[in-house]
């Protein structure tokens, strides 16, 4: 495992030193994938939810918040929803814990200044409760990764080609930017993916 491990850390540091002209970033490291660090930080976020909206969220029907962005979600981060009754204004004492696995912020179409669209689904085990990763489990981490980085580079092309239809520029180069940033995600994760099922 610290074979690959090596490895992994290698090629994120290549493809990082590809996409940071771009970003104009001067980070060279980037973190292995959480269920790989054990030190990796995920934030916990507690938030306040009203009765009905907590009920949908425990029955599962609801798998979204739209949120001030007054915090710094990330995706991996745990939200933790307490049950709050405005009626009584008091807690109610009832949680649900979600692991956030998509945000979709202000500088994406359809969402208001300030406010990000959080989409959660279970909390994914601990890797400490897991006995072992298995190559299999890795590599199709690695390409779910890549997939949905893919589909964030689609997205963010298409906004950054609309805003230069509208001679928007910095706006057209800052979505840009960012479709190259997740293209180069998925080409990571992808590399990575096909490294895992070689070993």
């Amino acid at each position: 495992m610290t074979h690959l491990r090596d490895q992994l850390q290698s090629l994120s540091t290549v493809l990082l030193s590809l996409i940071n002209p771009a970003l104009g970033s001067t980070r060279q490291n980037r973190p292995l994938p959480v269920f790989l660090e054990k030190s990796a930080a995920m934030n916990r976020h507690e938030l306040k939810t009203w009765p009905k909206y907590f009920a949908a969220v425990r029955s599962g029907q609801k798998r979204f918040e739209i949120r001030r962005n007054d915090r710094e979600f990330k995706v991996g981060d745990i939200l933790v929803l307490r049950e709050f009754d405005p009626e009584d204004d008091a807690y109610t004492g009832q949680t649900e814990e979600r692991q956030i696995t998509f945000l979709l912020s202000e500088e994406d179409y359809g969402v208001i200044h300030g406010f990000v669209a959080i989409g959660f689904g279970e909390v994914a085990p601990h890797p400490d409760a897991a006995a072992e990763v298995t190559v299999d489990s890795l590599a199709q981490w690695h390409e779910t990764a890549a997939s949905n980085a893919a589909l964030r580079g689609q997205e963010a092309r298409k906004v950054s080609e609309s805003y230069a239809k509208n001679n928007m520029a910095v706006a057209s180069d800052r979505h840009g930017a960012v479709a190259a940033s997740a293209e180069a995600e998925a080409g990571f994760h992808a590399a990575a993916a096909r490294i895992v099922r070689k070993s």
